[in-house]
């Protein structure tokens, strides 16, 4: 019987490694999340364009993958749009956030084929930059404020 326990408490205990980092803290509240929406206040390039996304550690180093802004923008009142790109869960830390736009000729590319495009980056039309620092457990919301041609006017 105290072999069944001890074996017992062996296993509870090596569970417990999985879920915490050792200071008692999940492993869920180890990452932070960056949500990002992007918002255009004028009309934009007679074609299109694609939000792009690329978030770097401080040394330029690039973290995660390239994402693209949702094609499904909606609009706020004339000329002005929103689309958000998806969450991207990164350890705490201090990044820089580089937003651009991928203008689109004649039909947009496929999102393979933009993200291969801008993988490093290819132009890099109203750039945006921000640096954030994110915390255990945080989710920041950053809003990119652009107009085609003239590019951010607020980064938050």
């Amino acid at each position: 019987m105290t072999r069944v326990v001890l074996l017992v408490t062996l296993a509870v205990l090596a569970a417990g490694c999985s879920w915490s980092n050792g200071r008692g803290v999940p492993a869920a509240e180890r990452s932070a999340t960056l949500e990002l929406r992007q918002v255009q206040t004028a009309f934009g390039y007679p074609e299109g364009s694609i939000g792009v996304l690329r978030v770097r550690d401080t040394d330029g180093r690039p973290v995660g993958p390239v994402l693209l802004a949702s094609r499904e923008a909606r609009q706020l009142g004339p000329g002005t749009f929103e689309s958000d790109f998806p969450p991207l869960d990164l350890p705490p830390g201090d990044y820089v956030v580089e937003l651009w736009q991928h203008p689109c000729s004649g039909v947009c590319a496929s999102d393979e084929e933009i993200v291969e495009a801008n993988d490093p980056p290819g132009d890099q039309l109203d750039r945006c930059t921000a640096r954030v620092t994110l915390a255990a457990g945080e989710t920041r919301r950053i809003t990119a404020t652009w107009a085609p041609g003239k590019g951010c006017a607020a980064f938050e």
